[in-house]
């Protein structure tokens, strides 16, 4: 931050992004977390009780045969038999379970006020519910067993997360007191509509482009309300659906939502408008490895060491999830502020062991030889020069495939070059297949590196480390890695640390903008607002049901920096700072 936080009056939450007084952000953020996991799980619930109220709506207008306000409109011939049929005796009673639903889904702050009218009508409705239920046909029997235990979680759940953040003030979690100093900490801040914090395309100002992918680019993006820096995946659902592609972005956003770890970029939102999805990604200023490979023409083997290290835990978490990144290039090779490499560009990711899937390898041979490594790689969908043997013949593939490409990597780190590259994609994948391995003689390259990689190159993938029974641990165990202190790579001096003029400085990634460029792609050629002009629209949550996210443990990771930055500031040496909880986060596969 530019200026000293123990100065500051206010900070802005990263989760609720209120204002709150300095003094009571630590506090605040802890709250904060479990009000929003809270609101997750109350809006899961909400989601459910809302489609139970549309369903005796439709009940109770087909009965009734007029229609109510405040219910569904719906004509008679929208009635169909899947609708609830409702008894004369059933009507009157229905109507006021529909009624007490309402003010039930009204419920939307959180504090003791809330609990307490939640519990009272939870009581009322148990009651109203309890005297007749037996008079019920079996239909009309679960569905008030299902509204009844829905209820009843939503009250559990208010009083549980209320009740984890009001006994840190060491007081009665349910006392008045105790509600006061709450309040006081939390204001306003927290609404179980978890869609009120949801962002969208207007809450960034987009800065530049920086790169580009298959289906879109990539912008340096900052949120008008922290002041953060974010790299912005932009990409357009018209490409999307024309290359039938939804499934693979579906996937791409589903693991990057559902992995935390140092050496993986972070998701932090993800949200859609009629005519593009965006993700909110981390912005790490050092660039990829290729373009630093390009400006040093090969890496020293203490380079290679640490990098393919690095990306050796990436790929140990992915797999131990089931997660085959399967585009494994220095390309997706990101560099932090602290030198260390994060993956990225989980497009072409999949989940378990493929039969044979067709390769998407986009290259027209009419057109002019392309010049760079750069433009050879935009020019394929599944770079050539990375692809295992069983990927290109199609018998099948699992995570052996990117312990192929981690030996290219390597190989390429140490030479400058891939060791089966050639002019035309059909050449590249002849010499993998066929050709031997070949260590030029002008490189001093150790025995051990030689030998590491071309234990990764084992055309048959049950011979090839990594692949013999320990996964990652026997890649990690080999000779190469001898002095690597594994458990401790985020804290060892890295091996070339980016340096940047300020927060906008993209000076790492301007080689790839100036390609960009070349290939006429511009800012000006995506329609970043929220609501788009264009008449064709494409369907929200039913093509992209999970894109509507904020990743609340990352969030919960600012709000610890800026609050463990505040204490550092006012107390150098004191270690009692409360940590700010994270939710334990793993891949949901």
């Amino acid at each position: 931050m530019s200026e000293d936080n123990s100065s500051k009056e206010n900070e802005v939450c990263r989760l609720c992004e209120q204002v709150v007084p300095a003094e009571k952000f630590e506090t605040h953020s802890i709250f904060c977390l479990i009000g929003n996991q809270c609101a997750i799980k109350i809006t899961a619930i909400d989601e459910k009780l809302f489609d139970i109220i549309n369903e005796l709506a439709a009940a109770i207008y087909a009965a009734s045969c007029y229609y109510l306000k405040g219910f569904v409109n719906m004509t008679s011939s929208e009635v169909s038999e899947d609708h609830l049929i409702l008894s004369d005796v059933e009507f009157e009673i229905v109507k006021e379970i529909h009624k007490k639903l309402h003010q039930i889904l009204k419920i939307h702050e959180f504090n003791l006020y809330s609990i307490d009218t939640l519990d009272n009508l939870a009581t009322e409705l148990e009651t109203l519910c309890n005297s007749r239920i037996n008079v019920f046909q079996k239909p009309l029997q679960d569905i008030v067993h299902f509204i009844l235990n829905e209820t009843s979680t939503k009250l559990a759940q208010l009083r549980s997360s209320y009740g984890a953040c009001t006994i840190l003030l060491d007081e009665d979690p349910f006392s008045v007191q105790s509600n006061e100093e709450f309040m006081e900490v939390a204001k306003n801040s927290f609404s179980l509509r978890y869609s009120d914090v949801m962002p969208d395309a207007q809450d960034f100002e987009i800065i530049k482009p920086i790169s580009k992918g298959a289906f879109g680019q990539v912008f340096l993006a900052k949120k008008k309300r922290t002041g953060d820096y974010f790299a912005i995946k932009v990409q357009k659902k018209k490409h999307i659906f024309r290359k039938k592609s939804s499934k693979r972005v579906n996937d791409e956003h589903k693991i990057l939502a559902s992995t935390a770890n140092p050496f993986i970029v972070k998701l932090y939102y993800s949200f859609e408008s009629d005519d593009n999805l965006f993700l909110v990604m981390e912005y790490l200023p050092g660039g990829d490895c290729l373009s630093l490979l390009e400006n040093l023409g090969c890496f020293s083997e203490e380079m290679t060491r640490v990098y393919i290290a690095e990306t050796i835990l990436a790929l140990k978490y992915l797999h131990s999830y089931g997660i085959i990144h399967r585009d494994l290039k220095p390309d997706n090779m990101l560099i932090n502020k602290d030198g260390h490499i994060k993956l990225t560009d989980f497009g072409l990711s999949i989940v378990g062991v493929q039969d044979y899937i067709p390769l998407e390898l986009n290259y027209d041979q009419s057109k002019p030889q392309l010049k760079t490594r750069r433009e050879k790689a935009f020019s394929c969908v599944g770079t050539p020069d990375y692809l295992a043997p069983e990927v290109l013949e199609g018998t099948g593939h699992n995570e052996a495939a990117d312990w192929w490409s981690l030996g290219i990597i390597t190989y390429e780190f140490l030479v400058g070059i891939p060791p089966f590259t050639s002019d035309s994609p059909e050449e590249v994948f002849e010499n993998i297949l066929h050709k031997d391995l070949v260590w030029p003689s002008d490189c001093e390259i150790s025995k051990e590196a030689k030998d590491f990689v071309e234990e990764l190159l084992q055309r048959n993938p049950s011979k090839r480390l990594g692949m013999k029974g320990e996964g990652a641990k026997e890649v990690m165990s080999h000779s190469f890695f001898q002095g690597i202190h594994w458990d401790s790579l985020l804290e060892q001096t890295p091996v070339f640390m980016p340096k940047t003029d300020n927060k906008e400085d993209t000076f790492y990634f301007d080689d790839r903008s100036e390609t960009h460029k070349s290939v006429d792609i511009n800012l000006n050629s995506f329609n970043l607002t929220t609501n788009s002009p264009n008449p064709r629209k494409f369907s929200r949550r039913r093509d992209f049901p999970t894109f509507q996210f904020r990743n609340l443990s990352h969030l919960a990771e600012q709000n610890t920096s800026i609050a463990r930055e505040r204490a550092s500031s006012i107390a150098p040496n004191s270690s009692s700072l409360v940590e700010i909880p994270p939710k334990s986060r793993a891949c949901s596969f």
